[in-house]
């Protein structure tokens, strides 16, 4: 849009002017080129004794002023990012609730899952007293990794790290062949998820690898995670029943 030209007749008054200022003050006040020209030392010639630290004081301002900016762009990334991984949590929890049966739901979460939440893996450890008996040791899939009993809790003490949160976060600087396949030596943070499960002796641990080091960080808030672990043993004690 082209600015407007003022001529001799149309420039405005100093009345309109101040009417104007005092109407939106953010003209002035969110303008640094003119808080620079009304505050700069050339504004008041100072007398000889005389330091003028308006200019130090302007930068500083204008230093925090930037500061500001960047933490309010960053909480509100933060926010638009929370509210995405919020929506792709919900929406695969939805794709695991219209699974008919367990084969359908495994194969749901080993496949359509981590493209969702944009992960490299995910996997279901399971663990059984040997005289226990479930469908899950009957089923062939990817997702589930067979472990012996204990192999849980020791994971856990070795990789917790005195964490009191209920999932762990953690960087890694590969994931286990054993447990992840082809894809371990390329996994770079992960998430635990214990799966707690009232009608059934086994325990399960769900595992979700990323190639991104920053995806699972310790410093990450857990609830959605929470939400998702504690949703897919639901919809296992449903399948198992």
């Amino acid at each position: 849009m082209a600015k407007p030209e003022y001529t001799a007749s149309r420039i405005p008054s100093p009345g309109a002017v101040r009417a104007a200022i005092l109407a939106n003050p953010d003209l002035v006040l969110k303008d640094l080129e003119i808080i620079r020209v009304l505050a700069g030392p050339q504004a008041v010639q100072p007398q000889e004794n005389v330091i003028d630290l308006r200019g130090v004081a302007l930068r500083k301002l204008e230093s925090r002023l930037q500061e500001l900016e960047e933490t309010h762009r960053m909480v509100v990334s933060a926010a638009y990012a929370n509210a995405a991984t919020t929506r792709r949590i919900h929406r695969v929890v939805v794709a695991l609730m219209k699974c008919s049966n367990l084969q359908v739901f495994l194969d749901t979460l080993e496949a359509y899952v981590p493209n969702q939440l944009g992960v490299a893996a995910i996997r279901l450890l399971v663990e059984r007293p040997p005289q226990a008996r479930s469908p899950l040791h009957r089923l062939r899939n990817q997702v589930l990794v067979n472990r012996s009993p204990g192999s849980i809790a020791r994971f856990l003490k070795r990789a917790a790290l005195h964490s009191e949160k209920k999932v762990l976060l953690r960087e890694i600087p590969g994931g286990s062949a054993d447990v992840y396949g082809d894809i371990g030596s390329q996994i770079r943070s992960e998430a635990a998820i214990p799966l707690d499960f009232f009608r059934h002796p086994f325990k399960m641990l769900l595992l979700i690898g990323s190639v991104d080091g920053n995806q699972f960080s310790p410093l990450q808030e857990t609830v959605l995670l929470e939400f998702f672990g504690n949703s897919v043993v639901c919809l296992l004690e449903q399948h198992l029943a």
